[in-house]
């Protein structure tokens, strides 16, 4: 007797999850018109509101409509079982009186009938779900609301160094071109405009939730930064290879301070043992004083223990204050 087969459970189920390639290009062509309405919102100011939404809040108001335009009838992820960690405190902002719904009905978004219609984006980010976005993107748009002052927006992609200054001085950048013509073209190291939107906001939540790493990431860039400033890696950058390696470093968005220190000695020592021997001796000149033997000259070798990672974070603590000093009296902090 021949076995019947069932299909539908020899199928493979495709799941939707959030990747590199969130959106093709066919999803930005077909939704220009949804676009379009969406800018002319913005600059007309038709929120029956006595203010215009500000960069910050058009890039927060883009990320959800983009993430609910993906699947308009099938969007609803359920409700949160807690608030958001990043509560907003802006009770009084744009965002806590636009409501979702009637833009929502605009652009022939499916509202299901357990949301109040009359929810507004900051209640919205607090207790609903999309399906396929990740929690922390959630987290960092209502983060955002309450700390513009810790994010930079800029239409291109910044560069390794650009990044560096940013990171340096404890900011995120976000990546955002309101010209919604250009988005079905636009790509960022192989992401769609949608899904570098969430990358960056993803790399917001992983840096501010871990204040401690946050600091010492910091400490570190603003090492490299006076490094940097010094001239200690001129020679070294020369070679293109060299150069590629070390932006790459520069650019990690969120990387443990450990990690950092380690792949720095590794690829000043791969090219030249004197590039690491230089490093340190330029650090002892910014800093006035030699450093312990148990610290940066220890890393990579078999005697780098706890108490010489300490020794390493101790300097780069010390460096911040000289990093500051110099910043202040630049007038750039």
């Amino acid at each position: 007797m021949r076995q019947q087969i069932n299909y539908q459970n020899t199928v493979r189920k495709i799941r939707d999850r959030y990747k590199p390639l969130f959106c093709d290009q066919n999803f930005y062509e077909l939704n220009q018109k949804n676009f379009a309405t969406l800018a002319t919102k913005f600059v007309t100011c038709d929120f029956q509101m006595p203010v215009k939404p500000d960069d910050y809040e058009k890039f927060i108001l883009n990320t959800l409509f983009l993430s609910l335009l993906r699947r308009p009838n099938d969007w609803f992820g359920g409700f949160r079982k807690t608030k958001s960690e990043s509560p907003n405190e802006n009770a009084d902002s744009f965002l806590s009186r636009f409501q979702m719904k009637p833009f929502a009905d605009i652009l022939k978004i499916r509202w299901p009938k357990t949301i109040c219609n009359e929810i507004s984006v900051l209640e919205f980010l607090n207790s609903v779900k999309i399906k396929s976005i990740p929690d922390s993107v959630f987290w960092s748009l209502n983060f955002v609301t309450n700390n513009k002052k810790l994010f930079h927006i800029t239409k291109q992609a910044p560069t390794p160094y650009e990044l560096l200054t940013f990171q340096a001085r404890g900011q995120r950048v976000l990546t955002f071109d309101d010209d919604y013509r250009q988005w079905p073209q636009l790509n960022y190291h192989h992401r769609d405009v949608l899904s570098f939107w969430l990358h960056d906001l993803v790399h917001a939540a992983e840096f501010f939730q871990n204040e401690t790493q946050m600091q010492s990431q910091i400490y570190f860039y603003r090492w490299i930064e006076l490094l940097m400033k010094s001239g200690c890696f001129s020679e070294f950058l020369i070679d293109h290879k060299n150069r590629e390696r070390f932006d790459y470093l520069i650019s990690d968005m969120n990387s443990h301070p450990l990690h950092l220190l380690k792949t720095l000695r590794a690829i000043l020592d791969e090219a030249d043992s004197r590039f690491w021997l230089n490093t340190i001796a330029t650090t002892e000149k910014i800093l006035c004083y030699p450093i312990e033997n148990g610290s940066l000259g220890l890393i990579n070798s078999k005697q780098f223990d706890q108490p010489s990672y300490d020794a390493a974070l101790h300097v780069l603590y010390c460096i911040n204050e000289k990093w500051v000093l110099s910043n202040r009296f630049n007038n750039q902090i």
